[in-house]
């Protein structure tokens, strides 16, 4: 039987009673699949349109520029066009939502500007980041967990990458991106119309969600599994290339700051939830992952926190 991937519609948030059933729907999902389809009406259709024309744009460029976005830290700007991951490439901006991150990246790929794609991305991101809100409130009012936050929203930070895939000849098959689980908060992905992504269920069934422009991904990372002591499940996902269509997508990773300490909350713990994980440095989790032990794990957290 095909596994039915939850779908969220975010239309009607006014509304108390919709309120609560919305985010009522939003803990199910998270709990039992630990990703959901969201229809976020908030973000018109041609504002995401726009903003993968823009991702093509940039990806268009020479790989000298692209190469140009780098930091000093592993795993952020350019990345790909390696042997492990031939086939992709990503491009970053750190601190997303902070003034002047969007101008600064467009203006290190265009020195003679480019205000359009400033102004499509900063769109772009204010909704994905609007959507993130809604749904970290949301599981913070279903567990009350209510105390804690705005210390949690004010100790995180936002990553935007942009990400390409080449298509593959023949029919084959390729793997684009291996499984992995990301380490964040939240995650919110869209994907273009040619499609990729893999989901593991918590049931065990992979499941290839067919939504692109019409929806948004939401998916669990390792550090809110955390804080909810593993009431939350965060999946192993990865990129499956199928046909010869250049695959395309834009995520934003909600994330701590790398000092922040990521620890249950207590009143996540009691006779029937024992404590899972101690607490632990987020930058050392992330360092923990990006050197060995993300893509070589079926459950990166447990291996490093676990009790």
């Amino acid at each position: 039987m095909t596994t039915q991937i939850p779908v969220i519609d975010f239309s009607d948030l006014e509304q108390k009673a919709s309120w609560q059933s919305i985010k009522s729907q939003v803990k199910k999902a998270l709990e039992e699949y630990g990703f959901f389809e969201a229809k976020f009406e908030q973000s018109p259709l041609h504002v995401r349109q726009s903003a993968f024309e823009k991702v093509q744009e940039v990806f268009n460029l020479p790989i000298e520029t692209k190469r140009l976005n780098n930091f000093k830290n592993p795993g952020r700007g350019f990345l790909g066009r390696e042997p492990r991951i031939p086939m992709y490439e990503s491009l970053g901006i750190d601190n997303a939502i902070s003034p002047g991150s969007i101008e600064s990246f467009t203006n290190l790929m265009w020195p003679q500007g480019n205000p359009n794609f400033s102004e499509v991305v900063s769109s772009y991101l204010r909704k994905m980041a609007e959507l993130d809100q809604i749904v970290r409130k949301m599981i913070h009012e279903c567990f009350g967990l209510e105390k804690h936050l705005n210390n949690h929203m004010n100790s995180t930070e936002y990553s935007l990458r942009f990400h390409m895939y080449d298509g593959v000849e023949n029919g084959t098959k390729s793997v684009g991106l291996k499984h992995h689980m990301d380490q964040n908060y939240l995650t919110i992905l869209q994907q273009s119309e040619t499609l990729g992504l893999e989901v593991k269920t918590k049931g065990g069934d992979w499941v290839a969600p067919q939504c692109s422009l019409d929806s948004f991904i939401v998916m669990t990372g390792l550090s809110f599994r955390a804080v909810t002591n593993g009431r939350l499940y965060a999946p192993l996902h990865g990129v499956m290339m199928k046909g010869e269509k250049t695959r395309y997508s834009i995520t934003l990773f909600c994330a701590p700051q790398a000092q922040s300490e990521v620890k249950p909350a207590e009143e996540m713990v009691d006779e029937e939830h024992p404590l899972q994980y101690r607490p632990f440095e987020y930058g050392k989790f992330r360092q923990y992952f990006l050197t060995g032990g993300g893509f070589d794990s079926d459950d990166t957290l447990r291996d490093f926190a676990g009790i």
